[in-house]
């Protein structure tokens, strides 16, 4: 083993100088040359100081903890932005270019903060949607999928999430019927029904609304709503 790599190497530390462009990062300088940038946290952590003799070992160990706390102040920012699931924030690190064994870490923390939790998150973010944005239940399913949601965490939070989609489905058809008036009959029709089934509304559905909306229209009694 080249003895300069090996565990027993030292270095000593010969000057810890602040970065220019950042207040809380220093440049570590090791044996005359610049070696890494560390934040304060690290620094005060291990104690680090001008003409301190360190091993390869315990270098290793300070630049692995130094990405953990990058990690982790980049996945704060990130929740500090909005909400995310596990999924969502794995995916955003590993963009960062972090590591798996330190994303791991890091989520660990968030979940023992309070900061993460898929079941809480996928139960708000149902809800959000229904409130704001209504869609099918296949369409729920197939967006929290995509947010890394676990199948079977799916599977609880819409079987315990009220969800009437022809009463939803009615709601934005409405809506969208307003807007279309001044199309022909069969146009503003079928951009209806397109607008409906990108929301994952089923053809069924969607026929007993724009029944019930030409009934209005009309000015009869609307039929009696899809079960």
């Amino acid at each position: 083993m080249d003895p300069e790599n090996s565990p027993a190497s030292t270095s000593v530390i010969t000057e810890i100088a602040p970065q220019k462009n950042a207040t809380d990062r220093y440049s570590i300088f090791l044996d005359g040359n610049f070696a890494f940038g560390l934040g304060a946290e690290v620094v005060l952590e291990f104690g680090l100081h001008t003409g301190m003799t360190i091993t390869a070992d315990r270098i290793a160990e300070i630049r692995r903890r130094e990405e953990i706390v990058k990690a982790t102040n980049a996945g704060l920012n990130l929740l500090a932005y909005r909400a995310r699931s596990t999924g969502e924030l794995e995916t955003r690190l590993r963009q960062k270019g972090f590591p798996p064994d330190i994303i791991e870490i890091a989520i660990e923390r968030f979940r023992n903060w309070g900061y993460l939790d898929d079941r809480s998150f996928a139960a708000s973010w149902v809800e959000n949607q229904q409130a704001h944005r209504p869609r099918s239940r296949r369409v729920l399913k197939q967006e929290l999928q995509q947010k890394g949601i676990p199948r079977d965490l799916i599977e609880t939070t819409l079987e315990s999430t009220t969800i009437d989609e022809a009463a939803d489905a009615l709601e934005l058809a409405r809506k969208q019927w307003g807007k279309l008036s001044s199309q022909p009959p069969d146009v503003r029709q079928r951009r209806l029904s397109g607008y409906l089934a990108r929301r994952g509304y089923q053809y069924d559905i969607i026929r007993k609304v724009i029944e019930t909306l030409n009934s209005e229209d009309a000015g009869s009694s609307p039929p009696e709503p899809p079960a």
